[in-house]
């Protein structure tokens, strides 16, 4: 089966970027740096919606700097209990990955982006 690759560079409007791929992923992989509660708020939503369709959702994220508040992972938490939450203990190494992966009709999407989930990665 052959499947086809988009990667991405995202500057601006991340959010809007993961919206429009959540809509129709059968797959989606979210390893970013933090989580703060304005950027769970923000793909909630779209999250539980892809969650309940049976699209696996998982997401990584790390505690360096201490930046990831424990409020937004428990948000996250209880979007749907389908979406697998990870928290990646740096013990002081540095993690700053943001990389956003969508599965979808042999389309495979990679996103690579400098933001951060959190609000103002919208234009909103």
């Amino acid at each position: 089966m052959w499947t086809k690759l988009n990667v991405k560079l995202i500057t601006d409007n991340l959010a809007d970027e993961l919206i429009a791929r959540m809509q129709y992923a059968s797959g989606i992989y979210i390893m970013t740096t933090f989580i703060l509660q304005s950027g769970v708020k923000l793909l909630a939503p779209h999250l539980k919606r892809a969650a309940e369709r049976g699209a696996e959702v998982r997401m990584l994220a790390g505690d360096y700097l201490y930046i990831t508040q424990p409020e937004g992972l428990r948000a996250l938490c209880e979007v749907n209990p389908r979406i697998e939450t990870r928290l990646w203990r740096s013990m002081g190494t540095s993690f700053h990955p943001k990389a956003y992966l969508f599965d979808a009709d042999c389309i495979e999407t990679i996103i690579a982006s400098y933001k951060n989930l959190k609000k103002s990665s919208s234009p909103n």
